[in-house]
């Protein structure tokens, strides 16, 4: 477990063998791999600013990743591929006599950076700063008010596919780097694998805490791939052209599957060198389906999820089935959830191109055989130009939407819905809140032969504001269920078209604060115990436990009514954290640490009562009250989404401790550690 060291190509660096930052090898190609160099378990320093590629050529171990890191102390790792475009001298740049000026370039870039800001691509050179490639003079044009050399600090040409490449090695972890005018155009970039960093054929490698800056693709995960982590990472400006849509950059691709994509922040806006930013980043995180020229790409079984994405062209969040194939068998079963997506292309002077918030579809086959679906639950979208969650082609089959916050989208008059659902989708415990344009749920034509109906229950579908629009849409009499909805602010002929065994209710459902986005239930709320059953739902969007009063409610939120059959639920969460008013009430406002339960007392817990211990605990946990045979204390450690474990790894230390306490009953705990009983029961 060796450190090695690596510096900028050109330098002069002691011995230059990499066993010191003052022996550091002198670039990527002095980099010694395997023996006698890099290999398992080690770790890989990248100091300073770096103009060329750097090639993975060894692997590490499942027990001993290789690392790569950029946080060298006081000279963090930079990688950036461009060319010096700015010339020697003021004399390179010719004067063209109408406010441009030009210097020769014998293709055209594609893309130009002014200071370090991308330079707007566009013929007519209408604005300063504004640039063009004159393929017929082979020469790029700048708009300018002075002689570019004289006014810009650099003038630079991204000139590389890629920066950092695995290519058949596993277990690398790509650490804290910061990846830096990555472009490259492609008409079909996946298929070459472009990107900052590209994984190819590449196992159970991480990327995490890394940054991307003005990259085309930050992340390229393809080939075959598989259980790679893509996490903590922080892309913003993923450029492409300025001009073709298509070509605009993307903050994550995968083709690969079992991908983890987690807890990622994706800017989409592009700031320019003139002051101004648009929207040209296509998708914050696409998934590809494909076959042939593509190699056969199935992401099954990624999942995505505590990302933040926003201010993307196209899409959020994208399923792409690009799959040719008719018939072709794809086990999807991709989860997206606990995402914030929104401002998805918001520019409402625009009504063409798809801008959802997540979305789900392509141009392949119809046809094929979808083992698995989507999972899509627990996501908060907003301001998305079309829907806030589309599911479209194929791709619905086996599908479901739930626990889903969407709201203010649909800005856009080819709005289609805040969320459309096609082929047998299950879309239930949505709210849906105020779109301008289109539907709340639209159920689109099946395009899949002998897929079920779409079944719509239990969402909130609340402010509409066009009134040609409808609550729930079906495009053909018969191919929806709307069951027990609580559809709001519309005509009475506008709350259903064309759905079957509709039921429910026109009833303001009482939010909290709709005008700030609060849209958790008033105690009052007509939605409260008034939801259908629905065996795989058991928590909210807020991770709340399903249902809290006598039956799950209607919408994202379950009102925590802070009852189990009849009984009190508390929580405590690990001491040291800040948990709201850590009243114990709810998950939001636990007790802070086992030392603040409050026992036996009427404001605490109490006979016939739930504890629910959440998350880590490195404190032994000892019981201090009785139940009774006809109401017992409950303590559970198996909360839905936050499970409990006692961690004391302490010696001479019980983990949980009962002694004369009577009618406890303790379930659903992960104990570790403490070198005495895990569970120790003591009593006369």
């Amino acid at each position: 477990m060796t450190d090695w060291y690596v510096r900028p190509a050109g330098g002069s660096y002691g011995n230059e063998d990499g066993t010191s930052y003052e022996d550091a090898w002198d670039g990527f190609s002095n980099i010694v791999w395997g023996s006698g160099g890099v290999e398992a378990g080690d770790t890989l320093w990248v100091c300073g600013t770096h103009n060329e590629g750097l090639t993975i050529d060894a692997s590490g171990t499942s027990d001993n990743y290789i690392t790569i890191r950029g946080d060298y102390s006081g000279n963090s790792g930079i990688l950036k591929r461009v060319t010096d475009f700015k010339g020697s001298s003021s004399s390179d740049w010719a004067d063209e006599g109408d406010g441009t000026w030009s210097k020769s370039n014998a293709s055209d870039p594609h893309y130009l950076w002014l200071n370090g800001y991308t330079a707007k691509r566009d013929s007519s050179l209408d604005n300063d700063h504004d640039w063009w490639y004159d393929s017929g003079s082979t020469k790029i044009i700048i708009k300018s008010t002075s002689n570019p050399y004289n006014r810009y600090s650099s003038i630079e040409i991204p000139g590389s596919i890629r920066a950092l490449y695995i290519y058949g090695y596993d277990y690398i972890h790509i650490k804290n780097l910061n990846f830096q005018q990555i472009a490259w155009y492609q008409t079909v970039f996946v298929h070459e694998g472009s990107g900052a960093i590209v994984l190819r054929d590449a196992d159970y490698c991480k990327v995490s805490g890394c940054t991307f800056d003005r990259c085309f693709v930050s992340v390229n995960n393809y080939g075959a791939s598989n259980e790679n982590l893509i996490y903590d990472n922080t892309i913003t400006n993923p450029y492409g052209l300025s001009s073709g849509k298509s070509m605009d950059g993307v903050g994550i691709v995968s083709c690969a599957p079992n991908a983890k994509i987690y807890n990622n922040n994706i800017n989409g806006l592009v700031n320019y060198a003139d002051g101004t930013s648009a929207n040209y980043a296509s998708h914050g995180i696409k998934l590809i389906f494909a076959d042939g020229q593509f190699s056969n790409f199935n992401p099954g079984g990624t999942k995505i999820h505590d990302n933040i994405i926003y201010n993307c062209d196209s899409f959020g969040i994208f399923v792409a089935d690009l799959d040719s194939t008719s018939g072709a068998q794809n086990d999807v079963n991709i989860s997206i959830y606990d995402n914030i997506v929104h401002d998805i292309y918001v520019d409402t002077s625009t009504d063409s191109g798809d801008h959802d918030g997540i979305g789900c579809g392509g141009t392949g086959s119809v046809d094929g055989n979808y083992t698995g679906g989507i999972d899509i639950y627990n996501n908060t979208v907003y301001r998305a130009g079309n829907c806030g969650i589309h599911l479209a082609n194929a791709m619905g089959v086996n599908s479901k939407v739930f626990n889903n916050l969407v709201y203010n989208c649909g800005l856009q008059s080819v709005c289609q819905g805040l969320i459309r659902a096609n082929n047998g989708c299950e879309v239930f415990n949505n709210t849906c809140y105020q779109t301008t344009y289109g539907h709340g749920i639209r159920c689109g034509d099946p395009v899949v032969t002998g897929a079920s109906l779409d079944d719509i229950t239990n969402n909130i579908i609340s402010l509409i504001e066009s009134s040609a629009k409808y609550g729930i849409y079906c495009d053909n009499t018969g191919k929806c269920i709307a069951k027990n909805n609580c559809i709001f602010d519309f005509p009475t002929s506008h709350e259903t078209y064309n759905a079957s065994n509709v039921s429910g209710f026109n009833s303001d459902p009482l939010f909290v604060d709709a005008s700030s986005n609060n849209f958790q239930l008033q105690s009052t709320s007509p939605c409260i115990n008034m939801g259908c059953p629905i065996r795989s739902i058991s928590s909210d969007i807020d991770g709340n436990i399903r249902p809290s009063g006598g039956q799950i409610d209607i919408g994202a939120y379950e009102y925590q009514q802070n009852l189990y059959n009849g009984y009190y639920v508390w929580y405590v969460r690990p001491a040291g954290g800040s948990y709201g008013y850590e009243n114990g009430k709810t998950y939001d406002n636990a007790w802070d640490g086992f030392s603040n339960i409050v026992w036996n007392q009427a404001s605490g817990l109490y006979l016939g009562d739930t504890l629910y211990i959440c998350g880590t605990h490195n404190e032994s946990f000892a019981v201090e009250m009785s139940g009774l045979n006809s109401t017992p204390v409950y303590i559970r450690g198996d909360h839905p989404s936050y499970k409990g474990v006692i961690d004391v790894q302490q010696s001479s230390v019980r983990s949980v401790y009962i002694s004369d306490k009577d009618n406890i009953i303790a379930s659903g705990l992960v104990v570790r550690g403490g070198t005495q009983e895990g569970i120790y029961v003591y009593t006369n």
